[in-house]
């Protein structure tokens, strides 16, 4: 006696995004090239707003100054100037990136532990 296949339940939730097998090749072209596109027209617009060619590394670096004096602090869910921060806010800020890169580098850790392991157990099987 054969046993009865289980049930396929149906998610009861939606999918939001569309499947990208929905969309043929001419359509995935066709928005790349849309993108492209708008690449350029915002680096036109861009070096209109200041009356030359926008210097990549010019860009990086207004860019990565402005971000250094960003915070993220969690209790206003968002990055805010450190100038303009209490200083319980600022130790948040701080705790919080603390935090972070403390579960940074525990999953560091934990990457490292499992190669050292494979290492281990193939130069001994070697």
């Amino acid at each position: 006696m054969v046993a009865p296949a289980p049930e396929q339940k149906k998610s009861k939730r939606r999918r939001k995004v569309p499947r990208l097998d929905a969309f043929t090749d001419e359509e995935l072209a066709a928005a790349a090239e849309l993108v492209a596109s708008e690449q350029i027209n915002i680096r036109l617009l861009h070096e209109e707003e200041i009356d030359g060619v926008v210097d990549g590394e010019m860009y990086g670096n207004t860019l990565k100054a402005a971000r250094s004096k960003m915070v993220f602090v969690p209790s206003q869910q968002g990055f805010v100037e450190e100038t303009t921060l209490s200083k319980e806010e600022l130790l948040e800020a701080r705790s919080h990136e603390l935090q972070r890169l403390h579960g940074f580098m525990a999953k560091l850790v934990r990457a490292f532990m499992d190669v050292f392991v494979f290492v281990c157990v193939w130069w001994w099987w070697w």
